[in-house]
């Protein structure tokens, strides 16, 4: 290797060295979901970031269009750009299909629209033993036998039980 070669290689060495993983504040300007990367404006200069890549097809963040966030910036290419994070974040996306907070110790999320379905029937439920004692009338000398038809027809239903799984969306735990 001659002199002038192993210059060259200790030159482009230390430019190696010279770049640097950077960080910039940016605004949101737009987000393409479909390709998982945004076009972002920054806030101190003003500059364009097209192409931001959203993640790395692991956990995918798509951050509300306006809102700040924080880019990498990779070997000091800002061409080569990434989300770090967003302070408004319209979804985000994990390859395991799992969002975890807080070490998941309280279970899953509820899922609000079965749980309200279930609540309803408690209330119809309820509501029907309430009609069950409203219509009853003491008759002299039939032993509560009319009550006891009433009470007998609504005890018959089917019994529903609930369980945790039934109302529990676990692909969010908290």
């Amino acid at each position: 290797m001659s002199e002038i070669d192993k210059f060259a290689e200790n030159i482009g060495r230390k430019t190696q060295e010279a770049r640097q993983a950077q960080i910039r504040f940016v605004e949101c300007v737009s987000v393409d979901w479909e390709n998982k990367t945004m076009d972002a404006r920054g806030t101190g200069d003003g500059g364009e970031y097209r192409d931001v890549a959203l993640g790395f097809g692991y956990t995918d963040i798509k951050p509300a269009v306006g809102s700040t966030c924080l880019i990498g910036i990779i070997d000091g290419q800002e061409v080569v750009t990434f989300l770090i994070n967003a302070e408004d974040v319209e979804l985000v996306e994990t390859k395991a299909g799992k969002i975890i907070f807080n070490g998941g110790g309280n279970d899953g999320l509820v899922n609000a629209p079965e749980l309200t379905k279930r609540i309803n029937a408690l209330e119809n439920d309820n509501n029907m033993l309430k009609q069950v004692f409203a219509a009853w009338l003491p008759a002299p000398n039939d032993g509560g036998a009319a009550l006891k038809t009433a009470a007998a027809a609504w005890a018959g239903q089917q019994i529903i039980v609930t369980k945790q799984d039934d109302i529990e969306d676990n692909k969010i735990t908290h």
